[in-house]
């Protein structure tokens, strides 16, 4: 997703809102090889701060992403607010510029841009993975599978011969009997 900005850079305060529809496939088409699947209502808010632009946004929209127990598809909702501040690159050689960031205090948070255009497809694929759950579940109280035949436990009892002793503690069993 790509904001023009040039008609900000004039004045101070100036302040540009968009709002677009972008599918998840495209937001990460250059970012990594399997893109899930979805579609985000994305909104973002420029303002012209005089030391940079600073995009605060908001993405609405489900994910679809498989279940950590029973290894179903569902969609997963998320709804996450971001704020990235986007700095003028000062120097046009890329060496330079590697040298002279490092020796500067400046936040790690910070975007460094060139031209007219601030790209925030990046920042937005930042902050929808971080707002993904680790351990995605379908639901709650998912049953997962069976650990012998792995049917979904949701779809009945599967008849498996199922205890529950951990597999280092086996020995002992045999030693009881």
């Amino acid at each position: 997703m790509k904001v023009p900005i040039a008609d900000l850079r004039s004045e101070i305060g100036a302040v540009k809102t968009v709002q677009s529809q972008v599918l998840l496939a495209d937001l990460a088409a250059e970012l990594c090889e399997s893109a899930p699947e979805g579609v985000l209502h994305v909104k973002v808010t420029v303002t012209n701060t005089g030391a940079g632009f600073v995009v605060n946004g908001h993405i609405q929209g489900a994910v679809q992403m498989v279940c950590a127990r029973c290894l179903e598809h569902f969609l997963c909702p998320v709804e996450t607010d971001f704020q990235v501040l986007y700095r003028r690159q000062p120097v046009t050689d890329p060496e330079r510029w590697a040298k002279g960031h490092e020796e500067t205090n400046e936040q790690e948070d910070d975007v460094y841009f060139q031209g007219d255009v601030l790209d925030v497809a990046p920042a937005i694929w930042e902050h929808l993975l971080l707002a993904l759950p680790m351990k995605p579940l379908c639901r709650e109280d998912c049953l997962g599978l069976c650990p012998v035949c792995g049917q979904r436990c949701e779809d009945g009892d599967c008849g498996c011969d199922v205890e529950n002793v951990d597999p280092r503690l086996a020995v002992l069993k045999d030693i009881m009997e």
